[in-house]
């Protein structure tokens, strides 16, 4: 068995603190609940900056705003105008994605496979 050093582990503590830390501060803090349906609004950090959420609903929060200073009234309004520019985001799935329109029945076809040309036979050797 290999023993490791008290400073080895000491620095892996810390660095399990600091994951733990950085975790929790993603997860955001509660605004309070929406005045519609009574879900839970939240403000966090992520990836591509600061959003609020309410249920499966994303919306992003205007560059210069800071997480901290969102009030519940700004994250419904930031929301609404979310809901009202293309719904619930997300990517489409499936077959539905490949469906074409019915006015750009035309514009949208399913690439297809070019068509398998006859084998050709050889003439065989004949017998005397």
């Amino acid at each position: 068995m290999k023993t490791f050093s008290p400073s080895v582990l000491n620095r892996a503590v810390v660095l399990i603190a600091e994951a733990i830390e950085k975790k929790k501060a993603m997860a955001g803090r509660d605004l309070g609940k929406h005045p519609e349906d009574g879900k839970p609004i939240t403000v966090a950090t992520g990836r591509f900056g600061p959003f609020v959420k309410h249920g499966k609903l994303y919306a992003t929060l205007p560059k210069g705003t800071a997480s901290e200073d969102v009030t519940l009234e700004q994250a419904v309004q930031l929301l609404a105008a979310r809901a009202a520019k293309g719904g619930k985001g997300g990517k489409a799935k499936g077959a539905k994605a490949l469906q074409p329109d019915a006015a750009n029945d035309d514009a949208v076809k399913a690439p297809q496979k070019p068509a398998k040309k006859a084998a050709k036979k050889k003439a065989g050797a004949k017998k005397a």
